[in-house]
């Protein structure tokens, strides 16, 4: 791997690093077989994090923006990093509904995917990527609202109430969540 090569890492964060993960083939569901956990240590910490020196970083982790700071320090010459990623409203303590989750994840991978590969091919920097990356998101949470919308107002009920509508709550709250992730963006180094 070359010092100019780009690394995507898709993982969770710790403060003081980004977990590692086991692969369990004998475990059926794809979701399964990967698992993150404490016990399986830190993918990166203070201690190998001048691995990364040189390379250009989009991490997809919670609060991967703090941890873009130190990776600038080790002399990474540009993160993109993203400060909250909740997927659900069950981050924030309330309870989850299972349809939000699985909608976010599914947006925001294809956000990446699309984003990564149009920079790439168009050679564009990390703040254009970022920008790339939020157009979609929004546009995207755009969708998913008046998509709740429509099926509110086809249901009789008024715009207004689509937040308290039963039906339009999966909507609000997948839209959220996107909007948020969004805004988190960071781009660190040499844009």
């Amino acid at each position: 791997m070359g010092e100019d090569d780009l690394l995507l890492i898709l993982c969770h964060r710790r403060p003081n690093g980004i977990l590692g993960c086991s692969f369990k083939a004998e475990v059926g569901s794809h979701r399964s077989r990967y698992v993150y956990e404490e016990n399986n240590g830190l993918f990166i910490n203070q201690d190998n994090l001048h691995l990364l020196k040189g390379k250009k970083v989009v991490c997809v982790a919670c609060d991967s923006a703090a941890f873009g700071r130190k990776a600038l320090k080790a002399g990474v010459s540009a993160f993109v990093g993203f400060n909250k990623i909740n997927f659900d409203i069950s981050c924030e303590g309330r309870k989850p509904n299972l349809n939000v989750a699985p909608k976010v994840k599914f947006i925001l991978r294809n956000a990446l995917y699309w984003a990564i590969t149009y920079a790439k091919s168009n050679n564009l920097n990390f703040e254009e990527l970022s920008l790339l990356l939020k157009v979609y998101l929004n546009r995207h949470a755009d969708i998913i609202y008046n998509e709740g919308k429509n099926r509110a107002d086809k249901k009789g009920r008024e715009y207004m109430t689509l937040k308290k509508a039963k039906s339009g709550k999966y909507y609000v709250n997948a839209a959220e969540r996107i909007l948020e992730i969004s805004d988190g963006i960071e781009v660190l180094g040499n844009k």
